[in-house]
C-alpha cells in the first residue's frame, strides 16, 4: 500500500542575498505498510520516492530527512549503523521539475513503546540543508520543522492519484487567506475537510452552492494548511497558508 502527500521545502543558500526557492516534492511512501509491526531492535525497511512538482530544482547540494511520528506526536528513535538520532537523512541529488529519486534503506528501531503502524501517524520532514546532511537548519532564512505533512493513516484515505480526482478543476482563494477561504470545484466534491499538518480535521466548510465552498479562517493560527477533496473513496489534497 502506498501513501502519497506533498510537502513545502524551504531552501536557502551561503550567497550574499540568501536567495530562497521554494520546492514542492511528492513523497510516494512504499515501505513500511500500515500494517508493519514495529518491536525494539525491529529492522524497518524504508522505501520512498522523491519527486520534484514545484517550479524550483532540488540541488545536489540539498538534503532530506525522515523522521516518523508516534500517536503522541513524538519523533521514534532510530538507529542507523552506531548511529541513534530520530530523523533520517539522505542526500538529493538535482531533480527538475517533474523528476523523481528513490530512497531505499533498512533502519532500526531502539526505543519503546512504538505503536503498530495503522494507529500511528506518518510523518516526513523535509530539512533544509547545505551540503552535507550534518548541518540542519544551518544559515537559513527560515526553518521549515514545523512545515511537515503528517498523514493519519486512519483519517485520510490513501488513493490520491486518482485520475477522475486529478482531471476535477478545483480554485481555492485567496491564497494566503486571511479571514474567508473560498474554494470551487467542477465538477462538485462529495466532501471537503480542513486539515492541518498534522493531519488533524480542522473543520468542514460550508456549501453555498453546488461546487461552491466557504471556510471562516478566523480560528486558525498562521501557518500551513491543507483541504482535502473525497470523491469516490478517492482523496486529493491542496494546500494553502493562513496569514
Amino acid at each position: 500500500m502506498k501513501y502519497i502527500f506533498t510537502v513545502i521545502v524551504i531552501l536557502s543558500f551561503l550567497t550574499s542575498a540568501k536567495a530562497k526557492r521554494y520546492v514542492d516534492i511528492q513523497v510516494t511512501i512504499a515501505s513500511p505498510t500500515n500494517n508493519f509491526a514495529y518491536v525494539q531492535g525491529g529492522n524497518v525497511p524504508i522505501s520512498l520516492i522523491i519527486k520534484n512538482v514545484g517550479q524550483d530544482t532540488l540541488s545536489i547540494n540539498d538534503s532530506i530527512a525522515v523522521r516518523f511520528i508516534d500517536n503522541a506526536g513524538q519523533a521514534m528513535t532510530l538507529k542507523n549503523g552506531n548511529s541513534y538520532t530520530d530523523h533520517m537523512g539522505f542526500k538529493a541529488k538535482t531533480l527538475f521539475t517533474g523528476d523523481t529519486m528513490h530512497i531505499d534503506t533498512l533502519i532500526t528501531t531502539t526505543t519503546l513503546p512504538i505503536q503498530n503502524f495503522l494507529n500511528g501517524k506518518i510523518c516526513i520532514d523535509a530539512y533544509p540543508c547545505i551540503d552535507s546532511i550534518n548541518l540542519w537548519n544551518t544559515n537559513m532564512d527560515t526553518a521549515v520543522n514545523n512545515n511537515a505533512a503528517c498523514i493519519n493513516i486512519n483519517m485520510i484515505p490513501t488513493s490520491v492519484t486518482s485520475v477522475n480526482i486529478e482531471e476535477q478543476v478545483v480554485d481555492i482563494y485567496p491564497n494566503p487567506v486571511t479571514d474567508r477561504l473560498n474554494i470551487k470545484t467542477n465538477p462538485p466534491t462529495a466532501k471537503i475537510s480542513i486539515l492541518n499538518i498534522y493531519g488533524a480535521h480542522m473543520g468542514q466548510p460550508t456549501e453555498v452552492k453546488s461546487g461552491q465552498w466557504s471556510f471562516d479562517t478566523g480560528l486558525l493560527t498562521p501557518g500551513l494548511y491543507f483541504v482535502q477533496l473525497v470523491n469516490d473513496g478517492k482523496t486529493r489534497l491542496l494546500k494553502f497558508s493562513k496569514e
